[in-house]
């Protein structure tokens, strides 16, 4: 029990499997408003004394706008960047938020503002009167539904994801040489892609980032293994057109537009992007001789 507890809060520092491109706001909005209103005109959870349908279809639409808002508002405060790893405490922390948030907006409505809404938007005659019961049920549906509903957006983003990496969008000889097979220590960590679409890899401590492209060369695809650069160096060996051009980034000379000494240290341009990738002293002449004679 001692030595799975630390492996449980070591999880919290890991990062989490979802890139940062699979928060799609607009999505997750229109989502979280659609699954609150169905959920409270399923299951009404409020001592509201309904007496005309469309006092509960007021409430349904009014508490889901709240939970989409509460979304909103901590997507803004956590939204994932691009310099900070995105870590399990994070995604949890993150959740906890937004489910926190509903709770509270939709308390705060209740005691304030429903009567008054009921009565002079909706001008029906249904009451409602705020007790710790409404407190303890809303509680108790935010953090229960809550849950699923997150378990099923992380199911359907996992399943998203794994496909999105294992997508060739191209018929390929599986045992040709322009075919690179990349996996992580993770079983469902696997890329396979033409060799000539890797751009390049980036070491981020015990993950490696890699970047490439499918059939529309102008968009620079990403996805995180939990894996080491030397165990990435050992799927690259038929492959000489990949570089380890530094300890911790591997180049695709095939895509180097041009080769810079700048602040005392060497970059490869790379053709299509703007992005400049570090070269290790010792390894220039190596990329040198393996680019296009154009540089």
């Amino acid at each position: 029990m001692s030595e799975r507890l630390p492996s449980i809060i070591g999880l919290f520092e890991k990062k989490h499997y979802r890139p940062n491109e699979l928060y799609d706001k607009k999505k997750s909005v229109i989502f979280t408003f659609i699954a609150t209103f169905l959920l409270i005109q399923l299951f009404p959870f409020s001592n509201i004394k309904f007496n005309e349908f469309s006092s509960q279809l007021f409430t349904s639409v009014v508490f889901a706008l709240l939970a989409s808002v509460s979304y909103l508002i901590n997507y803004h405060i956590f939204k994932p960047t691009k310099r900070d790893p995105w870590l399990y405490r994070h995604e949890v922390l993150y959740h906890a938020c937004i489910f926190l948030g509903i709770f509270f907006l939709i308390n705060l409505f209740a005691y304030f503002f429903l009567n008054l809404s009921l009565k002079y938007i909706v001008r029906e005659t249904s009451s409602f009167s705020y007790s710790i019961e409404f407190t303890i049920k809303s509680l108790i549906y935010t953090s229960v539904f809550g849950v699923v509903f997150y378990i099923l957006i992380n199911f359907f983003d996992l399943v998203h994801y794994i496909t999105n990496k294992t997508k060739l969008n191209i018929e390929l000889d599986d045992n040709s040489k322009g075919i690179l097979d990349l996996r992580g220590k993770n079983k469902n960590e696997r890329l396979v892609i033409p060799a000539s679409n890797l751009i390049y890899m980036k070491s981020e401590g015990h993950y490696v980032s890699i970047y490439y492209t499918l059939l529309d060369k102008q968009k620079l695809n990403n996805v995180i293994f939990r894996s080491s650069m030397s165990e990435i160096e050992k799927n690259l060996e038929i492959h000489n057109s990949i570089i380890r051009c530094h300890k911790s980034y591997f180049i695709n000379s095939d895509h180097v537009k041009a080769i810079n000494y700048y602040g005392k240290k060497f970059y490869a341009i790379i053709n299509g992007f703007n992005k400049r990738i570090p070269i290790a002293a010792d390894k220039v002449e190596i990329l040198k001789s393996t680019v296009p004679s154009t540089i």
